[in-house]
């Protein structure tokens, strides 16, 4: 049996991501249209080679909620030619449906249907040096702050003792 392939050359694949540390959902438009939602391991590397295996020769455009996961995602992606934003998850359209019933899936295909509208701007992308830079900083705060309750916790035990 001969196996079609379809060329999406001069198309857009709108790709929302819900990344998480054990699995991402990427929910797919294209031409205002949902074509699918997948859920995935957490690798920049298989949701570029579902993309190409399945849409090869579009152009793909994504987006995610900036958070405790970083820039990595986005720089990796860059990296493979695929445009893609990190958002501020404020800025993400939601209802009130979306608000209730929350689940990974919906969440993704709000962030692709808000990219592919036009809706969602990019936060600043901070370069690997500054970012390095800003964890540092986080570091010595939180050291700073164990060691002012490591020394009120030493003067609690001799105010009681005294």
């Amino acid at each position: 049996m001969l196996k079609v392939k379809t060329n999406f050359s001069d198309q857009t694949i709108y790709v929302g991501l819900d990344v998480h540390k054990r699995s991402w959902n990427a929910a797919l438009y294209l031409n205002d249209q949902y074509l699918r939602n997948i859920h995935q391991p957490p690798s920049v590397q298989a949701l570029y080679k579902f993309l190409q295996t399945n849409y090869p020769g579009a152009e793909y455009k994504c987006a995610y909620e900036g958070g405790k996961f970083g820039y990595w995602i986005q720089r990796q992606l860059q990296g493979k030619g695929v445009h893609c934003i990190v958002v501020n998850p404020a800025d993400i359209p939601a209802t009130h449906k979306d608000e209730v019933s929350k689940t990974d899936p919906r969440d993704a295909r709000g962030i692709a249907m808000a990219l592919q509208c036009g809706q969602l701007r990019g936060i600043h992308i901070p370069g690997l040096q500054q970012e390095s830079d800003r964890s540092l900083v986080r570091q010595r705060k939180k050291i700073w702050r164990d060691l002012v309750r490591c020394k009120n916790r030493i003067k609690g035990f001799w105010i009681i003792r005294v």
